[in-house]
C-alpha cells in the first residue's frame, strides 16, 4: 500500500455510546396499604469503527474509514409493590410486610458493519479493517427474554434491641425456567448508639443476552507475538461448540456479612462490615486460544476463514470473595455554612476455588490448552484493586455548595500470555486522584455546576515494555482496551 501511504499509518478507533430512557409512576393507598407502580423504557446502542485504516482485501481502492458494527440492548421493565401502611402487632412483635411484582422484557442484536470492515484478502489471509475489524453478517445475533418476578419481605422488631429482617423472590425466565431466593438479616442493639447486624442470603443470576450472544473481533497478540485476529464467539455457534463450549446456566451465590454500627455522638456515625461471597459456575471468559493446531481445525469449518484465535463464555470457575467495608460519617458547621465528611475504605481479595477441566475436544489438539488459563485468572484475582477508600467533602450555604472527592486505588497486576510460554507480568502503583466540584442554585429547580476531575492530572504507571504494545499503549492496560488492542492502534476518538 506504499501508493496510499508511503510512511505507514496508524488506525485509530471510533465509538459512540448511546443511552435512552423514560420512567413514569404513581402512587396511592388502599385501604391499609400503600401502593407504587412504575414502568421503565431504555435502551443502550454503541457504534463503532475506525478511520485512518485500509482493507488489503481492497488495494489501492480501500476506503480510510470504516462502519465496524453496532450493539443495541433494549429492556421494558413494570413493577408494582404495596407496603402495609401500619404493621401488625403480633406476639412475636412489631411486623412490618411489604410485596411486589414486576415484568421485565429484553432485548439484545448486533448489527454487522459495512462490507469494507470485514472483507477478506484472498491473497495474505487477512480479514477487514486494521484496527477495528468489523463484525460480519454470521456474527449477527437477537437475543429476547421475559423475566416475571414475584417477591415478599417482613421486617419484624420483636424487641426494643432486636430486629429481624427476611424476604424471598421468585423468578421465572422464558429461558432459564424458575429461581428461588431469599435473604435473612439481624440487627441487635448492644447499646445506646451501638449495634451488632448480620445478614445471610443467597441469589441467582442468568446469563445476560450480551453474555450468550455477543461476538466480535480484535486484534491481538498470538505466538511470538504475532497479531491474531480473535473472535469472540457465542457459546451456540457450531465452532464454539466443537472447541467444547456448552450451554450457560445461571450463576449461584451464597452471601454473609457480618458488622458493627456505632453512633458515639449526635454528628458522627461508624459502620463496619465483615463478609464473604461464593460464586458458584460464575460467567467468564475462557482464556483466548491460538496456535497451528487451533487454526487448522478452525479454519477447515464453515465460517471459519481468517481465525486466528477464540474464546468464548463459559461457567468454568467457582470464587470466594472477603473483604471489609468501612464507613465514617461527620457532621458539623463551618463557616456559617453545614460541613459533611464521609470517608469510605474497603478490602476485598478474590480467589478462584474450582476450575473446570479443560474439554477434550481442546485438549486433543493441544495439550497446553487451558479453559482457563494465566490471562483470565488474572483478571478474576489480580486485575482489580484490592485496597479502594475515599473521602468525600461537602459544604453546603444558602444556595452555594462545593464538593471535594479524594480517591484511592490500591495496586494491581496484570498478566499476559502472549504465546511460546511468554507470559509478561507487571504490577501497576496505588493511584490517588482528586476532583473538584461547586454548585450554585440560580433558581428553584435550575443549578449552575462547574467542576473538574482529576485536578492534578494523575496518570497510572506507565507499562513495561513487554506489555506496552510496541509503545502504542504506554499507560496501565485495561482488559477491555487490551482485548481490543494492537500495534496499530493508540487511541480513540469519538464518532461525530
Amino acid at each position: 500500500m506504499p501508493a496510499v501511504y508511503p510512511q505507514g499509518y496508524r488506525p485509530i478507533t471510533l465509538g459512540e455510546n448511546r443511552d435512552h430512557g423514560l420512567t413514569v409512576g404513581m402512587s396511592g393507598r388502599v385501604g391499609d396499604w400503600t401502593t407504587e407502580t412504575s414502568a421503565t423504557v431504555g435502551g443502550n446502542r454503541f457504534a463503532y469503527g475506525t478511520k485512518n485504516s485500509l482493507n488489503a482485501s481492497y488495494g489501492a481502492a480501500s476506503p480510510t474509514r470504516f462502519d465496524s458494527g453496532e450493539y443495541l440492548l433494549d429492556q421494558l421493565t413494570v413493577n408494582a409493590n404495596v407496603q402495609r401502611a401500619t404493621p401488625y402487632d403480633t406476639a412475636l412483635g412489631t411486623v412490618h410486610v411489604a410485596a411486589g411484582a414486576e415484568y421485565r422484557k429484553e432485548k439484545f442484536r448486533t448489527r454487522a458493519g459495512d462490507d469494507a470492515s470485514w472483507m477478506a484478502d484472498p491473497f495474505s489471509g487477512d480479514i477487514g479493517a486494521q484496527g477495528a475489524i468489523g463484525l460480519t453478517p454470521a456474527d449477527e445475533a437477537r437475543e429476547a427474554r421475559e423475566v416475571f418476578s414475584l417477591y415478599v419481605s417482613a421486617s419484624d422488631q420483636v424487641t426494643d434491641r432486636l430486629l429481624l429482617d427476611t424476604a424471598a423472590r421468585w423468578e421465572h425466565y422464558s429461558d432459564f425456567g424458575d429461581e428461588l431466593s431469599g435473604k435473612a438479616a439481624v440487627y441487635f442493639e448492644l447499646a445506646e448508639g451501638y449495634g451488632l447486624r448480620g445478614a445471610l442470603s443467597n441469589s441467582l443470576r442468568a446469563p445476560a443476552l450480551i453474555q450468550i450472544g455477543f461476538s466480535d473481533r480484535s486484534t491481538n497478540f498470538g505466538d511470538n507475538r504475532s497479531l491474531v485476529n480473535t473472535v469472540t464467539l457465542p457459546v451456540a455457534n457450531p465452532i464454539a461448540l466443537s472447541l467444547g463450549a456448552s450451554a450457560l446456566k445461571p450463576e449461584t451465590a451464597i452471601n454473609q456479612s457480618i458488622g458493627l454500627t456505632a453512633q458515639p455522638s449526635n454528628n458522627v456515625t461508624v459502620t463496619l462490615d465483615a463478609f464473604q461471597i461464593d460464586v458458584d459456575d460464575r460467567i467468564t471468559l475462557s482464556d483466548r486460544l491460538f496456535g497451528a493446531p487451533l487454526v487448522n481445525f478452525v479454519q477447515a469449518q464453515a465460517g471459519g476463514a481468517g481465525i486466528q484465535s477464540v474464546r468464548f463464555f463459559t461457567n468454568a470457575i467457582d470464587t470466594q470473595t472477603r473483604g471489609i467495608d468501612l464507613i465514617v460519617t461527620h457532621e458539623a458547621p463551618l463557616f456559617d455554612g453545614d460541613l459533611n465528611l464521609t470517608f469510605g475504605y474497603s478490602y476485598a481479595k478474590t480467589e478462584i476455588e474450582r476450575i473446570t477441566a479443560t474439554p477434550a475436544q481442546l485438549r486433543a489438539l493441544d495439550s497446553s490448552f487451558a479453559l482457563i488459563g494465566v490471562e483470565e485468572i488474572n483478571t478474576i484475582e489480580e486485575s482489580a484493586p484490592r485496597q479502594k477508600s475515599s473521602l468525600l467533602t461537602t459544604w453546603t450555604r444558602d444556595r452555594l455548595t462545593l464538593v471535594n472527592r479524594i480517591h484511592y486505588f490500591g495496586s494491581v497486576v496484570r498478566v499476559f500470555n502472549f504465546g511460546g510460554g511468554f507470559e509478561p507480568r507487571q504490577r501497576y502503583g496505588a493511584e490517588t486522584g482528586v476532583d473538584i466540584e461547586g454548585s450554585y442554585l440560580i433558581h428553584p429547580g435550575v443549578t449552575f455546576t462547574l467542576g473538574v476531575n482529576n485536578v492534578f492530572d494523575n496518570y497510572a504507571d506507565l507499562s513495561s515494555a513487554d506489555i506496552n504494545f510496541f509503545g502504542n499503549l504506554p499507560l496501565a492496560c485495561k482488559r477491555t482496551v487490551c482485548s481490543q488492542a494492537s500495534s496499530k492502534t493508540i487511541h480513540h476518538e469519538p464518532r461525530r
